[in-house]
């Protein structure tokens, strides 16, 4: 049987021998799982409710290990290895909508810089920067849409300019270390 271009659904060519039970099965089995998928998008939820030191000057990877995962759909998240990944799982290639969250412990001096990270690549997708003045503690938030194919990953990053090590705040101060991924349409 030939498969339809876009979605790869079965259907009876021009010189199959009839078997219609087995044709519209087939067909009803192809749809029937594509629907099902759709009622559950790849998703993924992580939050971080304790400390993490963020070093001066150097890209710093927001680790989300064991019990981190809130919600996630298609094991896209592993939480022993590459703990601050999220990874497109196969079938699920296309635009994702991804989010994250930090709060950094106050400090007057430097800028704070939250972004995206594709595959480890040395681009930097939706920075958030904010430059220092106050010894309040200082919240960044950032998001937007990539598009990744199955196997590659996104990392939410951290970089400050303080002169020395930075906390993040934890669920004790009031916000804490959020990052996600979800699944928008294909591309």
């Amino acid at each position: 049987m030939p498969t339809t271009t876009n979605m790869g659904w079965p259907y009876p060519g021009a010189t199959d021998p009839p078997d219609g039970p087995g044709q519209i099965g087939a067909l009803a089995n192809a749809v029937d799982t594509d629907l099902y998928n759709l009622r559950r998008p790849a998703m993924c939820v992580l939050e971080r409710t304790n400390a993490q030191t963020i070093t001066d000057t150097a890209v710093n990877v927001i680790q989300f290990g064991v019990g981190t995962g809130v919600w996630d759909t298609l094991n896209m998240h592993n939480e022993t290895t590459n703990v601050g990944r999220i990874t497109c799982p196969t079938g699920w290639d296309g635009y994702y909508h991804v989010y994250a969250q930090l709060g950094l412990l106050g400090n007057a001096t430097g800028v704070r810089e939250l972004f995206f990270r594709v595959a480890g690549g040395g681009q930097h997708y939706f920075l958030q920067r904010a430059i220092e003045g106050s010894t309040n503690d200082r919240f960044l938030t950032t998001g937007g849409l990539i598009f990744m194919n199955a196997g590659q990953w996104v990392e939410a990053c951290a970089r400050q300019y303080s002169g020395g090590s930075l906390n993040t705040t934890s669920s004790d101060d009031g916000i804490h270390a959020r990052f996600s991924a979800v699944w928008c349409t294909s591309g």
